[in-house]
């Protein structure tokens, strides 16, 4: 702030400007926090890794990868689901909410189930996240 007033030729210092800013009850924010998590001790394996690190298929739909993330806004955090065809490797669904839970992954397969309708059987693969280990997400 000191340095835009000065290069706008007004005479004050940097200890006067941060006074200043203070009388008012401003103060800068610096970043964001990361949504709080629980990360407990040991991890808890729903189900085993059949994809293996194994990113190559031959044809579409026989393995769907998904995850979740958060976008921070002005108004808070969202969370991202979404779920990705490895063969095209394009996103074939996704579904966003402010609140992480199970139905935002349910939500994201639906749309990739509808838009694609795939006609074999689909694996998907995930991280394991708390979300994906609910008794919704396991039928």
């Amino acid at each position: 702030m000191a340095g835009i007033l000065i290069d706008a030729q007004i005479v004050c210092g940097r200890d006067l400007v941060l006074r200043l800013i203070h009388s008012v009850g401003l103060r800068a924010q610096r970043g964001y926090r990361r949504p709080r998590g629980f990360y407990g001790a040991s991890p808890n394996i729903a189900a085993p890794n059949l994809l293996n690190r194994k990113f190559e298929v031959n044809e579409p739909n026989p393995w769907w990868v998904s995850d979740i993330t958060y976008i921070h806004t002005h108004e808070g955090f969202l969370f991202l689901a979404v779920v990705m065809d490895l063969f095209a490797r394009n996103i074939v669904g996704w579904s966003m909410s402010g609140r992480m839970k199970d139905d935002l992954i349910l939500d994201a397969r639906t749309m990739a189930h509808w838009r694609h309708r795939p006609t074999n059987t689909v694996m998907l693969h995930s991280d394991q996240g708390s979300e994906y280990k609910s008794r919704a997400c396991k039928k």
